[in-house]
């Protein structure tokens, strides 16, 4: 085997390894939110577009420390930096979350929850991309 197929090889499942993990770790933080949407919206009686924004929120919150310190193991002390670019990646998370949250109850009538578990997969890929390659990049 060629040392350029070895470091591909190795290359692919690191970050196979890695996305793995970010999936159930984030699975955790979605379960939690998923909770919080359900509490808000059926028990609250919250429309459900309002309700998605505390619980992405907390879900976003208690992700940020699992992809870090479990999933990147990134030690970095610039804790400040590193929540900057993250809450501008899940800025951009919550605006996909809101569009397609919203054209999926409104236009296709699915039920919120469902509509946020398919949301959760869109948003997981775009999610998973910005942070390997920018919040929590090795340099």
């Amino acid at each position: 085997m060629s040392k350029v197929h070895k470091f591909f090889k190795k290359s692919i499942l690191k970050s196979l390894k890695l996305l793995i993990i970010y999936v159930f770790l984030s699975g955790i933080a979605a379960l939690i939110e998923l909770s919080l949407l359900y509490f808000f919206t059926s028990v609250l009686n919250i429309y459900y577009i309002i309700s998605v924004i505390p619980s992405y929120l907390i879900g976003g919150s208690i992700q940020f420390i699992l992809i870090k310190y479990f999933n990147f193991k990134n030690k970095s002390k610039k804790i400040i930096k590193q929540a900057s670019i993250y809450l501008l990646v899940i800025a951009g998370g919550f605006l996909l979350t809101l569009c397609f949250m919203y054209i999926f109850v409104e236009f296709f009538n699915i039920w919120y929850l469902f509509a946020r578990i398919i949301t959760i997969i869109i948003v997981l890929v775009y999610s998973f991309n910005m942070h390997k390659y920018f919040t929590f990049r090795h340099k």
